[in-house]
Formats: C-alpha cells, sequence, structure tokens
C-alpha cells in the first residue's frame, strides 16, 4: 500500500501544469441585465453584447436576470449545440437594436459626456483652474473655494454594514463649467450682473459634491432676468439636487429640461436623467425598469 500511495503522489507530481480557467482566458468576465461583458462590474448595466465571446464558445459567470438573448445562446452552447452562421448573424441583428445608442448611453453613465462650448487648456486639475476663475469674477466677495468632490455611502448586506466612497463631482463636471463660463465671459464680459449670478449659483452647485451638508441650492433669479439665464439656472437647480444625491428629485427635473426644445442643456440633460436612474438603482435599490424605460422615452435625443 506504501509503494502505491508513493508511486500515486510521483505521478500526480509529474503531471505538467494545468490552468483552471483555461490557458487563453484567465479572467472572470461579468455578464448583465443587457448581457454585457467586461473585466469590471458596473451593478447590471454596461450596454454591450459579448458576440465575440459567444462566437468562440466562450462563456462568462450567468446569472437568472440577464438578457434573454444571452441566456438562449448560453442555453444552445451548454447543449453542445453551438449557433449555426445564420444563428449568429440573426442574433447580431437582435444585438443591434438591443444596443442601439448603447456608447452613448454608457458614456452617460460613466460621466463622459463632456461637451466643451469653447476650447480650455487643461494644464491642471479642472477643479483648481475652476477655483482660479471665480477668483477672477467674484472680486467683491469672499466665496468659499475649498470642498470636497467626494461622498460617502453606508450599505447593508446580511447584516453587515459597508462604507464606501465614490467622485460625486468628476472633472468633466469642472471642464464644462469652465468652458460654459468663459461662454459668458466673451458674450457679456467679466462685470456682467449675469455673469456673476451664473457664477455664484454654479459655486453653490458644487458645494453638493461632497461631505454631508444640507442642500444647497442656487439663489433665485431677478424677475427681469434674461431667457437664457433663466435656462442655466433651471439646470443648475437640476444639478444641485443630482449631486446632493437626490436622484428622483433632480431625474424629474432633467426631464423637464430634456422636453424642452429651446434649452441649450436639452440633450445634456436626457443623458442626465438616465445617469440620475441609474445611481439611484446603483445606491438605493431602485427599480431598473425605471432606468431602462428612460431610455426608451430620450431615445431620440440620444442618438
Amino acid at each position: 500500500m506504501k509503494k502505491l500511495i508513493g508511486s500515486l503522489m510521483l505521478s500526480s507530481m509529474a503531471l505538467s501544469t494545468s490552468w483552471a480557467c483555461g490557458p487563453y482566458r484567465c479572467e472572470s468576465y461579468f455578464f448583465n441585465q443587457l448581457g454585457s461583458y467586461s473585466n469590471y462590474s458596473i451593478d447590471g448595466f454596461e450596454l454591450d453584447f459579448p458576440i465575440k465571446l459567444i462566437k468562440n464558445d466562450q462563456l462568462g459567470i450567468i446569472v437568472p436576470n440577464m438578457s434573454i438573448l444571452y441566456l438562449w445562446a448560453s442555453y444552445r452552447l451548454w447543449s453542445d449545440k453551438p449557433l449555426s452562421k445564420k444563428e449568429q448573424e440573426l442574433l447580431e441583428q437582435a444585438v443591434q437594436k438591443l444596443t442601439q445608442n448603447a456608447a452613448m448611453i454608457e458614456n452617460a453613465l460613466e460621466g463622459n459626456f463632456y461637451n466643451p462650448e469653447a476650447a480650455v487648456a487643461y494644464s491642471e486639475p479642472a477643479q483648481y483652474q475652476w477655483t482660479d476663475a471665480v477668483k477672477r469674477v467674484l472680486t467683491q466677495e469672499n466665496p468659499s473655494l475649498h470642498f470636497s468632490t467626494s461622498r460617502s455611502l453606508q450599505k447593508e448586506s446580511n447584516g453587515l454594514v459597508s462604507h464606501f466612497y465614490f467622485e460625486n463631482c468628476q472633472d468633466d463636471a469642472f471642464k464644462t463649467a469652465l468652458s460654459k463660463l468663459q461662454v459668458l465671459i466673451g458674450k457679456y464680459g467679466i462685470e456682467h450682473p449675469a455673469v456673476i449670478r451664473w457664477t455664484q449659483n454654479q459655486q453653490r452647485v458644487f458645494m453638493n459634491c461632497g461631505g454631508d451638508k444640507p442642500l444647497q441650492l442656487p439663489d433665485p433669479l431677478p424677475g427681469d432676468s434674461m431667457q437664457d439665464e433663466k435656462q442655466d439656472y433651471d439646470y443648475q437647480v437640476a444639478s444641485s439636487y443630482f449631486y446632493a444625491m437626490d436622484y428622483q428629485r433632480s431625474s424629474a427635473l432633467y426631464d423637464t429640461i430634456a422636453g424642452n426644445n429651446e434649452s441649450p442643456h436639452q440633450t445634456l440633460s436626457a443623458y442626465l436623467v438616465l445617469r440620475s436612474h441609474y445611481r439611484n438603482t446603483q445606491f438605493f435599490q431602485a427599480d431598473p425598469k425605471i432606468f431602462f424605460d428612460a431610455v426608451k422615452q430620450h431615445q431620440t435625443l440620444l442618438q
């Protein structure tokens, strides 16, 4: 018996190295409700589809709430009946319909919706450049220039409480504000009351970026304010609620702006409707169906 055990041990040590997940792809791929894949997870909302993996008969991690298209293709692979070339073509056509506008929607979810109205050279973090710009405009007052851009959240699961931080105001927010300020200064001059009011209110918007401060809303405009100033104000109010993490309120306000064909913030607000619903689902377990309904509603604007 000892000789047999010894022989088995020697045999096992002589075996060649094997890979638990295969020699070509050792990372995990996570798929979500639309059947997306990536080497990271976005809580079930990344908008893409693993056509290349399916064609190579490769599967990621399967969960019941995936896209029915991916579940069907996975079932075929599990049944040792891979898709024919014709079926792959039909699947691709279905996925193209499913993921129409996917890139733009994904950019919105990731916060990559910056579309500057004027070119700005960024050699340092945009928040610092914004602070310098505020100082130049608000010369007669001492604005609150220092604020955090991250917020914390507490989640409880199975009796365990966890805390995490996330970047609430990304660089693109400050870049967009800088570009807007440059446009206003070029149009009215740096000392114009509309420029000063907009800068003051935008600074109040950014005060909601971090910490646990109460909601900071822009100061109301004078009754004789110009129409474009009122449109900017409505957008600033919606953004204040967004950064204060009141996503139900921000989605409603952005939705109103997205429905206004005269607003210069119409398209961007459509993105932010989606982003509000996405964060509400990601952080506060809102119904994902609300997000997908918003995608359908604003599909035209997102093209």
